[in-house]
């Protein structure tokens, strides 16, 4: 009840436990009355106190539960952040010259062999994308706007960082001869930097 990490939780949780205290008090207060010769305890008045105590109360409680549990999440958020590794490094010009030209498979705009580097929202948009994978590289390829996610064993992903900045997971199908090459480069790239 009171064992909660989050401070605000934690008062959330006291002012739902004394407004149930507080509701069930004055409705036992309010409902007995004394009508001159005796001593009457009115049931309607004690249920109308004490149910508005009590829902206000588990509303409060309710309420410290969700703000408890998005501390959680933007803890767990924050820990698999610090724990993504980005191979933020500019693709060489020499590089970029030594694997020629592509050919495009699509009529959308083909991919360009460029000096880029990942940005702040694309690499915060590839957490997001990956946030229940805790150990993971993410390196550029040589092909703008096109990563590589290392998640160690042999198990790679290559995304595409659309325009509007979401990341878009390729499948098998798609820009293939890209992919093949970026499978290529990857490869001579973990060679030269192991």
């Amino acid at each position: 009840m009171f064992n909660k990490e989050n401070k605000m939780a934690v008062a959330l949780s006291i002012i739902g436990w004394v407004e149930i205290v507080i509701g069930i008090f004055c409705g036992l207060t309010f409902s007995s009355v004394h009508d001159g010769y005796e001593e009457v305890f009115l049931l309607s008045t004690f249920i109308m106190w004490a149910s508005a105590g009590i829902i206000s109360g588990v509303f409060f409680l309710g309420l410290a539960e969700v703000v408890e549990l998005l501390h959680h999440i933007r803890n767990n958020l924050s820990e698999s952040k610090n724990k993504t590794q980005i191979v933020d490094e500019p693709i060489k010009s020499t590089e970029i010259s030594q694997r020629g030209t592509i050919n495009s498979e699509s009529s959308n705009s083909t991919p360009t062999k460029e000096n880029w580097s990942i940005t702040e929202q694309q690499k915060d948009a590839i957490n997001a994308l990956y946030s229940n994978k805790l150990d993971k590289v993410v390196i550029p390829s040589p092909y703008k706007n096109f990563c590589i996610v290392d998640f160690g064993g042999n198990k790679i992903e290559i995304i595409e960082i659309k325009q509007n900045g979401f990341p878009f997971i390729l499948a098998d199908f798609y820009w293939k001869e890209i992919q093949n090459e970026i499978h290529q480069w990857y490869k001579e790239y973990k060679n030269n930097h192991n």
